[in-house]
């Protein structure tokens, strides 16, 4: 019976970190572009993932989409944050040296971004991640779906 109950503590326990988790992420809005080997070039892909994200963030911004839903079910407009730039490389572009193309591509969406008329104040370009694979692969190996730039909306 202790077992039950350790059990049944433990998943209350998760179920609330869980709760909490998903009420912190509310606000958070990540979108992601995926690149071409060695390649910092915004494709046509990648251009209406960045669209996608204006476009939702104008609809939270006048209340037309909820920013998150408080107790009462209401939807409150989002005031627009800061939004965080990120470049990834795959192993075989870290194993040539080529971090800077991670950079490159981050500035790249950041202009983009700011273009389309996010303030530049607003835009923060982040240090090149190269350990945070979306697929793991062993040390430089080639994998496109960890080339990629994610837009972090706060």
């Amino acid at each position: 019976m202790k077992g039950c109950r350790a059990a049944f503590a433990i998943l209350v326990v998760g179920v609330s970190l869980f709760s909490a988790r998903m009420e912190a992420s509310a606000e958070q809005i990540n979108h992601r572009c995926f690149f071409e080997p060695e390649s910092d070039a915004i494709d046509a892909r990648c251009e209406q993932v960045l669209r996608d994200a204006l476009a939702l963030w104008e609809r939270r911004r006048d209340g037309r989409a909820p920013a998150r839903i408080p107790s009462d079910g209401t939807m409150a407009p989002a005031q627009m944050g800061r939004v965080d730039v990120i470049g990834h490389i795959d192993g075989a572009e870290v194993q040539r040296g080529l971090s800077i193309v991670g950079e490159q591509r981050a500035r790249a969406v950041a202009e983009w971004l700011i273009a389309a008329g996010i303030s530049r104040g607003l835009v923060r370009l982040c240090p090149v991640n190269v350990r945070d694979m979306l697929v793991p692969t062993p040390p430089g190996v080639a994998e496109p779906w960890n080339r990629w730039t994610e837009v972090v909306r706060q």
